[in-house]
C-alpha cells in the first residue's frame, strides 16, 4: 500500500516536471524566435580580435551583446521590424576601448619616437637617443618618452648628457609619468630659457648647484619647450 502510494506521488511529480520542462522549452523557443537584434552592421570589415587576420562582414547586436557575426547575407536574415540596419560600405569595425585613463593619440605617437621606458642607465639613454637621431635624419625635433627618475644619479637627467650629441636639432623627451620633460641646450635656447628665467605657473625650471638650467622642466613648465614642437599633421596622426 505504501509502495503504491509512493508510486502515484512519484508519477505525478514526474508528470509535473515534464510539463514544466516542455513549458520552459516552448517559452525559450518563443523568446529566441521573437528577439530580433537591435542593430545589424552589414558590408563591413569587422575585426574579431581572434588574430591579426580574422575579419567578418557583418555583426548583430542585441542590447549590449554581439549575438552573431558572419556574412551580410546570413546576418541580415536575423533582422526584425525594429532592427536598425547600417551599411558600413567597407568601413572598419574594431572592439571599443574601455579604460578609465588613456592617452590614445600621444601613446600611439610615442611608437614612432624615442622610447626610454626600459633604459637602464644614463649611457643606455644617450645611446638610444643617438641611434634614433641617426635613423631619423629628417626630423626637425627629436622627441620621445619614458625615462625613469631612478635611472639618473639624484633622480634627474641633465642637458649636459646630451652635449655634443645631435647639436643641430632640439631634443625634448618626457618622463614616463608625463610630469617632467628633459630638453637639450638647443631646445632651451629656442625657448629662451637661461639662468635668469623664471616660471610663475604650476611647475618649475630645474637648476643645478650653479644656478644653470639642467634641461629638466616640471609639470606645466614643460610648455615653455613643448609649445615649440611642430604639431603632427593629419597624415602623421593617421599613421
Amino acid at each position: 500500500m505504501e509502495n503504491s502510494g509512493f508510486a502515484r506521488v512519484l508519477g505525478h511529480t514526474l508528470r509535473w516536471i515534464q510539463i514544466l520542462c516542455l513549458a520552459s522549452i516552448a517559452y525559450a523557443c518563443k523568446m529566441q524566435k521573437g528577439e530580433n537584434p537591435d542593430l545589424i552592421l552589414l558590408n563591413g570589415h569587422i575585426w574579431t580580435a581572434k588574430d591579426e587576420s580574422t575579419f567578418e562582414e557583418a555583426l548583430a547586436i542585441k542590447a549590449t551583446k554581439i549575438v552573431r557575426v558572419g556574412s551580410s547575407k546570413i546576418v541580415a536574415k536575423l533582422a526584425g521590424p525594429h532592427t536598425q540596419m547600417i551599411d558600413l560600405k567597407g568601413r572598419l569595425v574594431i572592439p571599443g576601448f574601455n579604460d578609465a585613463h588613456i592617452h590614445f593619440l600621444s601613446g600611439s605617437a610615442g611608437l614612432s619616437q624615442v622610447d626610454l621606458t626600459d633604459a637602464t642607465s644614463p649611457a643606455d639613454v644617450v645611446e638610444r637617443i643617438a641611434k634614433f637621431a641617426i635613423l631619423n635624419p629628417t626630423l626637425k625635433w627629436i622627441t620621445g618618452r619614458g625615462w625613469q627618475y631612478t635611472t639618473f644619479p639624484g633622480g634627474m637627467p641633465s642637458s649636459k648628457l646630451l652635449k655634443g650629441m645631435v647639436s643641430s636639432r632640439p631634443i625634448f623627451i618626457t618622463a614616463y609619468d608625463g610630469h617632467s620633460g628633459w630638453a637639450n641646450q638647443m631646445a632651451l635656447d629656442l625657448a629662451g630659457i637661461d639662468m635668469k628665467s623664471k616660471y610663475e605657473g604650476f611647475g618649475q625650471i630645474v637648476l643645478d648647484s650653479h644656478g644653470e638650467p639642467t634641461g629638466v622642466l616640471l609639470e606645466e613648465a614643460q610648455s615653455l619647450v613643448s609649445k615649440l614642437i611642430p604639431e603632427m599633421s593629419h597624415e602623421e596622426k593617421l599613421n
